[in-house]
Order: C-alpha cells, then sequence, then structure tokens
C-alpha cells in the first residue's frame, strides 16, 4: 500500500485537516483522519499502474476541454456584457471628479484585462 510519508504535500494537507477538525472531539477526529488516509491510499494505489486510469484520464482530458471552453465562454458573456457596462453606468453616475475620476476610470479597462487574462490563462495551459 502506498505511503503518505512518501508525498510531503499530502502530510501537509493532511495535518491542515487536522487542525480544522481539532474543534471535534478526539474519537471524531481520528475517525474522520483514518478515513481520509485511507480513501488517499486506495486513490493512489488505483492510479498507479492500471490501463483503466490512463483510460480515465484520456476521458478526463477531452470532459476537461469542453469545460474549460464553457467556462471561459461564460466569464466572457458575464464579464464584457454585464460586469463592465455595470461599472460604466455606475462610474457615470458617481459625481466624481479631479485626479479620483482617472483613477477610477481605470476601472473597467483593469476588468477587460482581468477577462482577457483569466481566458488566456486555461488556454495556455491546456
Amino acid at each position: 500500500m502506498n505511503s503518505t510519508h512518501e508525498n510531503p504535500q499530502a502530510e501537509k494537507l493532511f495535518a491542515l485537516l487536522a487542525m480544522l477538525l481539532s474543534p471535534l472531539p478526539e474519537a471524531w477526529q481520528t475517525a474522520f483522519m483514518s478515513r481520509v488516509r485511507m480513501g488517499y491510499d486506495v486513490a493512489a494505489n488505483l492510479a498507479e499502474g492500471s490501463d483503466f486510469a490512463q483510460a480515465d484520464r484520456a476521458q478526463m482530458a477531452g470532459g476537461n476541454l469542453v469545460s474549460t471552453v464553457l467556462g471561459i465562454a461564460v466569464a466572457v458573456i458575464v464579464g464584457v456584457g454585464v460586469a463592465i457596462p455595470v461599472v460604466n453606468d455606475v462610474l457615470a453616475d458617481a459625481n466624481i471628479t479631479g485626479l479620483t475620476a482617472t483613477i477610477v476610470g481605470f476601472i473597467p479597462v483593469m476588468l477587460g484585462v482581468l477577462i482577457f487574462v483569466a481566458t488566456v490563462g486555461p488556454i495556455m495551459g491546456q
């Protein structure tokens, strides 16, 4: 069986989980942590060498691409179609002048840059 001692990141996550569970009674903490560790070990053993794991990864990669494209489309539609016009209307109705108006005027531009980066990031990660 695969030990989590081989994975320091898993040990850090288990330590964080134990800290989050600290308000619970000791018996509950022990039972929950043993279940989590057992699930981690089972998942690690299943993912190690089976052909089914590789087939599942290939299937998930195809689904991941579709969900990425859908997520990007929704983000662009909501960002460009809702967020930027709403911010522009609020800024137009606000009584702001001078340097403050100049600085606040960059908010829609920064929203556009944020949407662009959020769109390009997942594509570049593929």
